[in-house]
C-alpha cells in the first residue's frame, strides 16, 4: 500500500490547501481514496422492496351520501433479505416468495434497493438463494 510520501509526491500539484487536507485525511484513516475503489467487492444479496398498490375505498351503492376518503390510499411496501447475486434473478425470487406467503399476491413493482455483503448474509444466516423478510 501507498505511504503519505507517495501521495505527496502524487498530489505535488494539487492545490496547496486541497493537498493537505487530504494528506490529513488519509494519514487519519490510514487509507488513500483510490484503494477503496480498487478493493470493492461484489454484492452477496439485495435487499428488496415489494409496492403493494392501494386498497381503493368506493362508495356505497345504496344511495346514500359518501362521507369517508374518495381516493384510494397510499401504497405499502415490504422489505426482503435476498441471498441472490444477481439483482435481476433476486427480485423475480422475491415476487415468487411473495406470491407463496401472502393472500394477496397483487404487486405493483419489484425493486432492488441495496446490496447486501457477504458479511451481512451471513449475520442474517441467509442460505444462497433464500428470500426472507427484512
Amino acid at each position: 500500500m501507498d505511504g503519505p510520501p507517495v501521495l505527496a509526491k502524487r498530489t505535488a500539484g494539487c492545490c496547496p490547501v486541497f493537498r493537505a487536507s487530504l494528506l490529513a485525511a488519509c494519514a487519519e484513516a490510514r487509507t488513500l481514496p483510490w484503494l477503496k475503489m480498487i478493493k470493492k467487492t461484489s454484492p452477496a444479496g439485495w435487499v428488496v422492496q415489494v409496492t403493494i398498490p392501494a386498497l381503493h375505498v368506493l362508495p356505497p351503492e345504496n344511495g346514500k351520501q359518501w362521507i369517508g376518503r374518495s381516493l384510494p390510499s397510499a401504497p405499502s411496501f415490504r422489505y426482503y433479505n435476498v441471498a441472490i447475486a444477481s439483482p435481476d434473478s433476486a427480485a423475480e425470487a422475491t415476487t415468487a416468495y411473495h406470491a407463496k406467503v401472502t393472500t394477496n399476491a397483487d404487486v405493483d413493482g419489484t425493486c432492488v434497493v441495496r446490496e447486501l455483503s457477504s458479511a451481512e448474509i451471513a449475520a442474517l444466516s441467509l442460505a444462497a438463494g433464500e428470500v426472507r423478510p427484512a
